[in-house]
């Protein structure tokens, strides 16, 4: 009893609960490759075509740019060669990333294609496009056809300001699919753009929709249950929300894995995207993180209702790897990156990796203010009143009893 979701190519038991996962379809993809290849590493190939550029936005003294195009997965470039004096070009350049890991890095990972300005000395940043990997695999046939898009520059007061247009299309191929499964040619255009004979058309910003105003983001954070591994006696936990515009944090609860934040955490969101996501994070102190936990910012906006209920939440861990997280300070990329990018084979490849360690759970509420102009967002940390946090969600304790009947076991990894 079971449906195919529509264009994603994942089966559906019929009548199943919605997923917990605040993003959607990505539990189902990640759920998916993990017992298609019984939690080993994936591999996909990422390929980028970018055909053209046009009325890229002048850097150089001499009214054009020294141009290059960057096409960076997780650390991972490629540049194109550079192009000098140029402010459109033909580059009909192929960049190829093959990537081998886990689903839950892949999907949740984005491809950005920079175009940046080749100085005497250093760079500069011109402007990106940013593809989220797990659009381009959910899209029809793993393929973003070819099309054009703005290029803008997120960290400027217009985010939303094109600094140039590219045209390009994106394509993933997987091993667990037999040959690639793109019908079209990769250079075919997009259905929207139907007139083939216009010099351009932009159908919409970077595959997102904008929403166009500025808010304030709340979190009412009220307590945290038996957070950590299991390895920690205690800790001082303390509650962090990232998103695009910064980042707020609870005061640390002292010595204690059940904590009583009782806290609102307020933080201003100017102009979100549908594909933006929001992180939440429990760390000991400012020292460790321990759990984590992601949402879309179009998930929040769709279910107001939905989250602004106090509910509890589970918290997990992704074992804490030095060698992806740590960034050399000259370079700019990790060591991981540092190492496959130059083409070393890494030790222990096909690694076995559990979906996430659970480390308790959270009882949060979240709303969306939305802001005038007269009003501008602010950020805040407010103590909640007694009366908001009577402690009417506690789990009732139950006695439970498990028994386990183990038979026998095969072909177990050794070390040595």
């Amino acid at each position: 009893g079971g449906r195919e979701a529509a264009g994603t190519g994942v089966w559906r038991q019929g009548g199943a609960m919605p997923s917990w996962e605040p993003v959607p379809g990505y539990d189902e993809l990640c759920t998916q490759f993990r017992a298609g290849n019984n939690s080993r590493d994936c591999m996909w190939n990422v390929i980028t075509t970018v055909w053209e550029t046009r009325g890229i936005k002048v850097f150089g003294g001499n009214g054009s740019n020294n141009m290059v195009i960057r096409v960076d997965h997780i650390g991972i470039r490629e540049d194109s060669a550079t192009y000098e004096k140029a402010v459109s070009t033909v580059s009909n350049r192929v960049f190829k990333r093959e990537f081998v890991g886990q689903a839950y890095d892949f999907f949740a990972s984005s491809l950005v294609v920079n175009i940046l300005h080749k100085k005497m000395m250093g760079e500069a940043f011109i402007g990106q496009v940013q593809l989220g990997i797990m659009d381009v695999f959910l899209s029809a046939e793993h393929m973003l056809p070819m099309q054009w898009f703005p290029i803008v520059d997120p960290n400027s007061d217009l985010p939303a300001e094109p600094m140039g247009y590219i045209k390009m299309n994106c394509i993933i191929n997987n091993l667990q699919e037999p040959g690639a499964v793109q019908q079209r040619a990769p250079d075919d255009v997009a259905d929207w753009e139907l007139n083939r004979q216009e010099i351009l058309q932009i159908p919409r910003l970077n595959l997102r929709k904008v929403a166009c105003h500025q808010y304030n983001l709340k979190f009412n954070t009220y307590q945290g249950f038996d957070l950590g591994t299991g390895e920690e006696f205690t800790a001082d936990p303390v509650f962090k929300v990232y998103t695009p515009c910064g980042v707020i944090a609870s005061d640390p609860f002292p010595n204690s894995l059940k904590p009583q934040w009782n806290v609102m955490l307020q933080i201003p969101f100017y102009e979100p995207t549908f594909c933006d996501l929001i992180v939440v994070e429990v760390w000991d102190g400012n020292t460790k993180a321990m759990s984590r936990m992601m949402f879309s910012w179009k998930d929040l906006v769709i279910r107001q209702d939905y989250y602004a209920t106090p509910r509890w939440l589970d918290m997990y861990e992704r074992k804490y790897d030095f060698f992806k997280n740590f960034k050399l300070p000259i370079a700019d990329v990790t060591v991981d990156n540092l190492v496959e990018q130059a083409g070393i084979p890494k030790p222990g490849g096909g690694m076995f990796e559990e979906r996430s360690i659970y480390c308790g759970r959270v009882l949060l509420s979240m709303e969306i203010e939305e802001r005038s102009e007269k009003k501008e967002p602010s950020p805040a940390a407010i103590q909640l009143k007694p009366k908001d946090c009577i402690d009417m969600w506690s789990d009732a304790k139950q006695k439970m009893f498990f028994r386990f009947h183990c038979f026998f076991g095969q072909d177990f990894a050794v070390d040595g």
